[in-house]
């Protein structure tokens, strides 16, 4: 999956026709959520693969040096990111449904002023992920394995309910859609 995803989203970077199409856009954003969250489990597992192949998994590590490896970084980043591109979906079907003819009018534009916010969000978000390793680290709470979550524990609580959160959302979104979607056709 993550290398397919990988490929949809340089086709659609590339293929000027398809960046101009606003579903294409949003599907561009899934994609790369989900190649940076399937990245990094690829990357943590040879990691971990290579720590222990070595025999090098119980040696002493501080949070910080688990919280800054790109793969912990990507896997963190594609959690939050796949859960908040799931809901500009979500948006994005809603306004399509709701009012299609004002959502046929809409160019590229409207989706990148959508996607905007949510990349703000990721660079603050990953500020707050790194600095709550770094700050007051106690020495050496873990092995090179990295087990465990090297973030304080208000950030993992942050990170945990704010992806239960945005998929409740985005399920409640779903269910207007479905709904205004029967009363278009008529079924409901």
């Amino acid at each position: 999956m993550c290398f397919i995803n990988g490929l949809l989203f340089v086709t659609i970077l590339i293929e000027k026709s398809l960046r101009k199409r606003k579903e294409m856009i949003v599907m561009s954003g899934m994609a790369l959520a989900d190649f940076i969250l399937g990245s990094g489990a690829f990357l943590l597992g040879t990691y971990r693969v290579c720590v222990s192949v070595t025999g090098h998994d119980n040696e002493s590590a501080t949070n910080w040096e688990c919280a800054r490896l790109p793969p912990i970084i990507l896997i963190n980043m594609g959690l939050q990111m796949t859960a908040v591109m799931n809901l500009v979906v979500s948006i994005d079907r809603l306004t399509s449904v709701k009012w299609p003819g004002k959502y046929q009018s809409f160019s590229a534009k409207y989706i990148k002023r959508l996607i905007a916010p949510v990349w703000l969000f990721f660079a603050a978000s990953l500020s707050a992920m790194l600095l709550s390793s770094y700050i007051n680290d106690p020495p050496a709470t873990q092995t090179l394995m990295c087990l465990g979550g090297p973030f304080k524990l208000w950030y993992s609580r942050f990170q945990f309910l704010f992806i239960i959160a945005v998929e409740y959302v985005s399920v409640i979104i779903y269910i207007q859609v479905f709904v205004l979607y029967k009363k278009l056709l008529g079924n409901f």
